[in-house]
């Protein structure tokens, strides 16, 4: 069996949960969609989390004890920067300093039980800090080689690479026509936006092969693609490169080296200046 995965291919989540009522919530939740192992107490959980090569962290601002989890939070964000960690407030035990402590030690995102629909929040709380935690290092990078009037659109991408990604969609949130996007992209010497977009995926894909508890198949279930197989033509056809073949040369950084290639083409047929650094 896979790490991060079960024999079902769903994700590995751990969870700080307490009490039977907030747990059955979790896991009526994440049905079907992940393998969940829960814990009591803080000490418990980064022990949890590296034994079953944890895909995600649900975590209560205390433990069973009262004990401030947020130390604890701290210490998974930095021995484990790929796995996303979700706040979860299950009860009126949390206060205001105690979720304030939980948002300085980094967790992505916070759901909070009988404010959110549990069920919807906890799924698109794992899908946006997938991509989060998979692209947040890939930001500056791309910034300082793509311009301005384009950059809306690639930070849009990055921080939506965890399922497809729609152009249109993109175009509405940022205020323009299809139409007035792809000239601006033109302009800047960029591929067309559902390239572009393809490009922002497969970026995120590196970024979690990079980390050696990942497989591809996980990989491409964190970043909703229908199979390993799906994810495994798409970097093909993006960069000429096996994903083992990505690994070897570099990981993320030679995904980044090929989109920055094709964006300098794009250019010089076109006459584009890059960017000032």
């Amino acid at each position: 069996m896979l790490r991060g995965t079960t024999s079902t291919g769903r994700l590995t989540v751990v969870a700080l949960v307490v009490g039977p009522r907030c747990r059955a919530r979790v896991r009526g939740a994440l049905a079907g969609r992940a393998e969940i192992n829960f814990c009591d107490l803080r000490s418990e959980l980064l022990p949890l989390a590296a034994a079953t090569g944890a895909s995600a962290a649900i975590v209560e601002p205390r433990d069973r004890n009262g004990d401030d989890a947020s130390e604890t939070v701290t210490a998974l964000r930095a021995g484990m920067p790929s796995v996303p960690v979700i706040a979860y407030v299950a009860d009126e035990r949390a206060t205001s300093g105690d979720i304030l402590a939980m948002a300085r030690a980094g967790v992505h995102d916070l759901v909070r039980a009988g404010f959110d629909d549990v069920g919807f929040a906890l799924g698109a709380a794992l899908a946006s800090a997938t991509a989060a935690c998979a692209t947040s290092t890939m930001r500056d990078e791309l910034a300082s080689v793509v311009s301005a009037g384009a950059w809306p659109f690639v930070s849009y991408c990055l921080t939506r690479a965890h399922g497809p990604i729609s152009v249109r969609a993109a175009a509405d949130a940022l205020g323009l026509d299809r139409r007035t996007l792809v000239r601006r992209l033109e302009r800047s010497g960029l591929p067309q936006p559902r390239r572009v977009a393809g490009w922002c995926r497969i970026i995120a894909a590196a970024r979690l092969l990079d980390e050696p508890i990942y497989t591809l198949e996980q990989a491409a279930l964190r970043l909703d693609f229908p199979s390993g197989t799906a994810l495994r033509n798409m970097m093909v056809r993006y960069t000429g490169l096996r994903p083992r073949e990505i690994r070897e040369n570099g990981g993320v950084r030679c995904v980044l080296h090929l989109f920055k290639r094709e964006l300098g083409s794009a250019r010089a047929r076109i006459g584009v200046q890059p960017p000032a650094a």
